[in-house]
């Protein structure tokens, strides 16, 4: 039996972000029964992609794992034209996706050219990135890797909601 709540929304933005609330959970419902159907990972890594970037308003999205050799590899990418990142594994800031990794803690930053912390950060200006936001992939206590979204057009285009999201 599902529990319904009813929230008062106090402004537009609010809900806005109830509105997305519903269409991502209407979303997770769908691919949780997909995911007993489906036999490759591939088709399902890409259809998750596809709904971060519709959800989020990212330009760019990607599952990035940590290798045996500490190394990171990029296992799926999707844009928001629903087609695979063209140079996938050196389209991602790597200081990043490790920092999430090394900490376990997810990193979210309005606009990562002006944030203090990737100041020095060189891929952040090579890249070109605005909004980031990166969220570590676990099992059992074990960082397995990263879903990593951004968006190079746009500034605060993702909110502490979208890392909550995408953390189910």
């Amino acid at each position: 039996s599902v529990k319904v709540v009813a929230l008062e929304a106090t402004g537009v933005e609010d809900v806005a972000e109830l509105q997305k609330d519903r269409a991502f959970l209407n979303w997770l419902v769908t691919v949780t029964r997909d995911l007993a159907a489906e036999h490759e990972l591939m088709p399902l890594l890409n259809r998750v992609l596809d709904a971060v970037v519709k959800f989020s308003g990212a330009e760019r999205a990607f599952v990035v794992l940590s290798g045996k050799d500490g190394g990171l590899e990029c296992e799926a990418s999707r844009n928001f034209q629903g087609d695979a990142v063209h140079d996938a594994e050196v389209a991602v800031s790597r200081s990043i996706a490790h920092e999430v990794l090394r900490t376990g803690k997810s990193v979210f930053s309005i606009n990562a050219r002006e944030d203090e912390r990737f100041r020095a950060v060189q891929s952040i200006v090579n890249l070109g990135l605005r909004s980031v936001l990166c969220v570590p992939i676990r099992f059992r206590e074990e960082s397995l890797g990263v879903v990593y979204i951004d968006n190079r057009l746009e500034a605060a285009v993702f909110s502490t909601r979208d890392a909550e999201r995408l953390l189910v």
